[in-house]
């Protein structure tokens, strides 16, 4: 739970929401979401801590945190942190914390500008998208708020969302 993932592509990554709708609507992957506690697979964006721009601004400054000139490269010819990763592995504190309020001072808004979502073609779409990314951030207020705006088809499900977050937040 204290790790990351951390994925790179050759060309810009991007999302699709029609793909998203069908991973919301395959029974299988809704078993699996509900162990999860996810609601759609668009909630899991609320995990993204860095991309893009904010990768670039959080890599620009960890040579500077560590200690290591501003160019500073591990490469396969000095492979810095093959060795230094395991050995962070060990540390006698827990750094999550602290890495964590680093990196959420950097966190980009909900949909980050640039990584792009395809087929996101109305606003209801964009409200219901955003409102479940910012469930996933666990801003409910939030998420419930985007959930509101929602209107023609997918209102329906927006109000069941609704519904659900508040009555999560009653005694």
């Amino acid at each position: 739970p204290e790790q990351g993932v951390l994925i790179a592509s050759a060309s810009p990554l991007t999302i699709d929401y029609n793909h998203i709708q069908k991973f919301d609507a395959d029974s299988r992957i809704q078993t699996e979401m509900k162990v999860l506690n996810v609601r759609s697979m668009a909630t899991l964006l609320g995990e993204l801590m860095l991309v893009g721009e904010s990768m670039r601004q959080a890599l620009s400054f960890l040579p500077s945190l560590s200690g290591l000139p501003p160019d500073f490269a591990s490469t396969d010819y000095y492979p810095y942190l093959e060795y230094q990763t395991p050995r962070g592995n060990t540390l006698p504190f827990d750094t999550v914390p602290v890495n964590t309020q680093f990196m959420r001072g950097l966190r980009p808004p909900p949909i980050p500008p640039d990584l792009p979502i395809l087929n996101l073609n109305s606003e209801d779409e964009q409200n219901l998208f955003a409102g479940f990314v910012t469930e996933g951030r666990g801003d409910h207020a939030g998420a419930i708020d985007l959930f509101r705006r929602v209107q023609g088809l997918s209102r329906a499900r927006a109000q069941a969302e609704i519904a659900r977050l508040v009555s999560r937040a009653l005694p």
